[in-house]
């Protein structure tokens, strides 16, 4: 923001030529209203100086645009605590804060989140108990970022755990294994005794 103002405006010499303007005023040389007047022309110079400048460098673009908002669909843009929406002024209230339960976010999960709508699977949160977990944060409905847990029962691939299913199996197995051989279905009642 600082790279806006305009150089005069910056300058030392500035303050002493206000100082020494005060000063004349206080002595009788230097009419009061005049001064005044001189300074609000100044300062409608220096903010239209102000307003050019900022379209013709572009100062949005000064920010590099993560993605997309899911909201609004204005641009977002990493900020000191979060990466979030251009559109704030408007009322667009969605944003990535940058730590979450704990877990700082990179700005490649914050990308991830804009474009595909959910991260990784993220190792490192800490719940309100202090335990560690883990979990993927995806943006939800009304463009709230929330967390999605992995399947307990599923490996990293997501295939299922084989182990499970190897004794879920052997279990039907010694099962069908104790049901006799002559036993017609609609004789349940000899199957819940056995």
């Amino acid at each position: 923001m600082i790279d806006l103002v305009p150089e005069q405006l910056k300058s030392v010499e500035l303050t002493a030529n206000w100082e020494e303007g005060l000063r004349q005023m206080e002595e009788g040389k230097q009419d009061v209203m005049e001064w005044i007047n001189e300074i609000k022309e100044y300062t409608r110079e220096l903010v239209e100086l102000a307003r050019n400048q900022e379209m013709a460098t572009g100062v949005a673009a000064e920010k590099n645009a993560l993605g997309k908002c899911p909201v609004c669909k204005r641009e977002v843009v990493e900020t000191t605590k979060s990466y979030g929406c251009i559109g704030y002024k408007e009322g667009c209230k969605f944003a990535i804060w940058k730590e979450i339960a704990g877990k700082k976010i990179t700005l490649k999960q914050a990308e991830d989140l804009l474009t595909k709508g959910k991260t990784g699977v993220l190792k490192g949160f800490r719940g309100k108990s202090g335990n560690s977990f883990e979990a993927i944060l995806i943006v939800g409905e009304g463009g709230k970022v929330a967390f999605d847990f992995p399947n307990r029962n599923q490996d990293s691939s997501g295939a299922a755990n084989n182990r499970t299913v190897l004794a879920h199996a052997r279990f039907v197995e010694r099962m069908l294994l104790k049901i006799p051989r002559d036993l017609a279905a609609p004789d349940i009642n000899r199957v819940v005794n056995l």
